[in-house]
């Protein structure tokens, strides 16, 4: 039994120390911004909000076709994101030479299960409190159970692109602020200026983002999305298994 605590406290520990690695790499700056190899289409993450932005120039008319512009751009934002993976990596493997202890072990008292039994405790009737977080365990369960598979189908088949356009601007972000696709209209970006392309694509840009923000959580309209609450806030979740919520 010793040997078996040991070796938990032991894998606890390991965690622990990936743990403030990943943290410490985290903190390291990656790159924000990208230009393609024309110098024609340069775009940016802000690094605080995650908004996209591009810069469009006037040698994009070399460069690309007006119906191939806003390939180019997704394609750049592309690349970026290859930058910015390659470098988490390299910051990653930076972290690791630095020397990590394991951080204290919260105290049991401030565990969930903790809070349970002083709950359970804390009750005029220990056997009833008993009994109902034992049925509400055993529901939420079941309840998990039976509609796990509706909840995963629910997912799936949700659309979570979100689209941004004006009238010769369209682009599609993931409900994680990622970028989709860009369109343009061709037609009319041969007669726009580089700095109006620009412009309407930072406004399609930060709309997208906004819209993104305020989208809804993927189990949120799902069988089982009052359960996001309960991990948003254990607190709550605690009430529902004591019958006080």
């Amino acid at each position: 039994m010793a040997d078996d605590a040991e070796r938990f406290y032991g894998l606890r520990d390991e965690l622990d120390t990936e743990l403030q690695v990943y943290r410490r790499s985290a903190d390291q700056p990656l790159p924000t911004a990208h230009t393609d190899e024309t110098g024609a289409v340069t775009v940016a993450i802000d690094p605080a909000d995650g908004v996209l932005s591009a810069t469009i120039t006037e040698a994009w008319r070399d460069a690309y076709e007006p119906d191939g512009l806003g390939a180019a751009v997704v394609a750049t934002f592309q690349a970026l994101a290859v930058d910015r993976a390659a470098q988490w990596a390299q910051n990653v493997d930076a972290a690791r030479d630095d020397v990590y202890h394991p951080s204290p072990t919260p105290p049991v008292d401030d565990s969930f299960a903790a809070k349970v039994e002083r709950a359970i405790s804390d009750a005029p009737d220990r056997g009833e409190a008993m009994a109902r977080v034992l049925g509400n365990v055993l529901e939420v369960f079941d309840d998990i159970s039976q509609n796990l598979d509706a909840t995963f189908a629910s997912v799936l088949a949700q659309d979570r692109t979100v689209l941004a356009a004006s009238r010769d601007v369209e682009v599609a972000l993931s409900s994680g602020g990622d970028l989709v696709r860009v369109d343009i209209d061709a037609n009319w970006v041969q007669t726009a200026a580089a700095a109006t392309i620009t412009r309407e694509l930072n406004i399609a840009f930060m709309e997208a983002h906004e819209r993104a923000e305020a989208s809804p959580t993927l189990l949120e309209n799902t069988p089982l999305g009052r359960y996001q609450r309960f991990a948003d806030d254990p607190d709550s979740f605690l009430r529902h298994l004591t019958g006080k919520d």
